[in-house]
C-alpha cells in the first residue's frame, strides 16, 4: 500500500519561489560581491547609446592627446575628414575659412610686397650705376628704337648669362626634391614648374614614341630664358639660365647629377614621397648658380663731365629754390604781419567801444566787419568819437537801452533836474549826492522829481 503525496496549494509554491529568488541573490553577493549592483548598473550603461557617448565625452580629449603623442595615427585617420569637411565648408561658406585665414595671409602678402620692394630697389640701384655713363646714353637711344625697356638693354648688354634657379625633380612622380634660385628674383611655386616641365617630358615622349627613359627634353628656350635639363636614371636636374650660356654650363649640371646619384642612391631606392633627405644637396645645387658678365671698359672722362653738369644743374636748382623759398617766406612773412595787424586793430577798436559810457558790445563780427551795439540816448555814437580806430570800414548796428554808468547816470540827473550853478551833482552807487547852494523852489523840485532819474 503506497503512501499518498502531500498537495501543495498556489501559497506554498509562492513562498518556495520567493525563498529562491533571495536564496540566489544572497549566493550572488557571496560570488560577486558587494559591487554586484553597479556591474549591472555599468552593463545597462553601456547599452543605452546616450549614457555611453556622455561618458566617454569625459575622456576622449586626454585619450586623443595620449595617442597622439605615441604616433601619427590619429592624424592619419582623420585627415581624409578634416579635408572633406574643408572642402565642404569652402563651398557652402568660403567667407569664415578666409576670416581665418585672414592673420596668416596678411603677413604673407606684406612679405611678397616687401621681396618684390626689395628687388626693384635692387635694380633702380644698378640703373643708377650706370646711368652716369656715356654709354648708357647709347643704351637708352636703343631702347627707343627697339622699344624696349632700358632694363632690359642694361641686361642684355652687360650680362652675359645667370643662373637663376635649379631645380631636383624625381623621375619616377615627377614632384620637387630640392630648389635653390639667387637671391631678389620672384620665384613661382616650385612644385608647380615641376610638375609643368614633366608634363612638358611626358607629352614630348608620348607624341614622337620615345622608347629611352634615359632620354627626354634636354632644354627649352621661352625668350631670353633657356631651360637646361640633365637626365639620370632616378632624378632630373633643370636650371633656369638668363641670357647664353656656354656649354660648361651643362657639364657642371651633369657633373652635379651624378654626384647626387652616387651619394643618395639609396635615399632614391627608399623615397616615399618625403624630400627631407635630399635637403643636404642645396649646397651642390647652389654651385650651379653660375653668372658672367661682360667686362666694363669705362671713361672717367664722360663720367666727369656727366657729374660736372649734374653738379651745375644742382647748383642752379638749390640757387633759385632758395630764392623762391625766401620769396615765399617774405610774403608769408608779410601776410601774417598784416593780419596781426589788423587783429591787435580790431582788439583796440572793440576796447574804445567797451571803454565808451553808456555803450555795450553785444556781437563783433570781424568777417563782415559788423559789430551789434546797446546805446544810451545820452552817450556818444560811434561816429562821434574822433580818436575811434578804423570806424569808417565798420558797420555799426545799435540798439537803444538805459544805461547805469556812473557818468550816464549823472548826465541824465542834470537833464531832468535843471541843476544851477551853485549846485553840484555825483552819483556813487547808484546814490545821487546833491551839495551846494539852490533856491527853495528848486528843492521843493528835487524832491519831487528824482524819482524819475532811471538808476537813482
Amino acid at each position: 500500500m503506497s503512501t499518498p503525496k502531500p498537495s501543495t496549494n498556489a501559497s506554498d509554491q509562492s513562498t518556495l519561489q520567493q525563498s529562491s529568488t533571495e536564496e540566489l541573490a544572497a549566493l550572488r553577493s557571496v560570488l560577486f560581491g558587494k559591487n554586484y549592483d553597479e556591474l549591472i548598473a555599468l552593463k545597462e550603461r553601456a547599452k543605452d547609446h546616450n549614457q555611453y557617448s556622455q561618458s566617454i565625452a569625459t575622456v576622449v580629449s586626454e585619450a586623443l592627446e595620449i595617442r597622439s603623442s605615441q604616433d601619427d595615427s590619429i592624424a592619419e585617420a582623420l585627415a581624409p575628414t578634416i579635408q572633406s569637411a574643408l572642402t565642404k565648408s569652402i563651398a557652402d561658406d568660403p567667407k569664415p575659412i578666409a576670416d581665418a585665414l585672414y592673420p596668416v595671409m596678411g603677413p604673407a602678402i606684406r612679405k611678397s610686397i616687401s621681396e618684390a620692394l626689395s628687388q626693384m630697389l635692387e635694380t633702380f640701384n644698378q640703373l643708377m650705376e650706370q646711368s652716369l655713363s656715356l654709354k648708357s646714353i647709347l643704351w637708352r637711344f636703343e631702347a627707343w628704337r627697339t622699344g624696349q625697356s632700358y632694363s632690359e638693354i642694361i641686361l642684355l648688354k652687360s650680362l652675359v648669362f645667370q643662373v637663376e634657379q635649379v631645380f631636383l625633380i624625381n623621375r619616377e612622380d615627377g614632384l620637387l626634391l630640392q630648389h635653390t634660385a639667387i637671391e631678389n628674383i620672384i620665384t613661382q611655386d616650385g612644385d608647380m614648374v615641376s610638375g609643368m616641365l614633366t608634363a612638358i617630358q611626358d607629352f614630348i615622349n608620348d607624341s614622337f614614341s620615345v622608347t629611352d627613359n634615359n632620354t627626354g627634353l634636354d632644354s627649352l628656350r621661352l625668350g631670353d630664358l633657356t631651360v637646361f635639363i640633365e637626365h639620370g636614371p632616378n632624378a632630373i636636374l633643370a636650371a633656369v639660365i638668363r641670357g647664353k650660356a656656354p656649354e660648361n654650363i651643362r657639364r657642371l649640371l651633369t657633373v652635379t647629377l651624378e654626384f647626387i646619384h652616387k651619394n643618395y642612391n639609396d635615399d632614391f631606392n627608399h623615397y616615399n614621397g618625403d624630400s627631407s633627405p635630399f635637403n643636404s644637396t642645396q649646397p651642390l645645387l647652389q654651385r650651379c648658380l653660375k653668372s658672367q658678365k661682360q667686362d666694363k671698359k669705362t671713361s672717367l672722362l664722360p663720367l666727369y663731365i656727366v657729374l660736372s653738369l649734374l653738379t651745375l644743374g644742382i647748383g642752379y636748382w638749390s640757387y633759385t629754390n632758395y630764392q623762391e623759398q625766401q620769396a615765399k617766406q617774405h610774403e608769408e612773412l608779410l601776410a601774417l604781419t598784416l593780419t596781426e595787424q589788423k587783429q591787435q586793430q580790431w582788439q583796440q577798436l572793440l576796447s574804445q567801444l567797451e571803454s565808451e559810457p553808456g555803450l555795450v558790445v553785444i556781437n563783433a563780427n570781424k568777417t563782415q566787419n559788423k559789430i551789434s551795439i546797446l546805446l544810451d540816448p545820452l552817450a556818444r555814437s560811434p561816429d562821434e568819437m574822433p580818436n575811434l580806430i578804423n570806424a569808417e570800414s565798420i558797420k555799426f548796428q545799435t540798439r537803444p537801452y538805459l544805461s547805469i554808468d556812473k557818468e550816464i547816470l549823472l548826465l541824465r540827473a542834470q537833464n531832468i533836474l535843471q541843476t544851477p550853478k551853485d549846485v553840484q551833482l555825483a552819483v556813487e552807487k547808484s546814490t545821487l549826492n546833491v551839495s551846494g547852494k539852490a533856491p527853495l523852489s528848486w528843492s521843493d523840485n528835487l524832491h519831487e522829481n528824482w524819482r524819475q532819474i532811471t538808476g537813482i
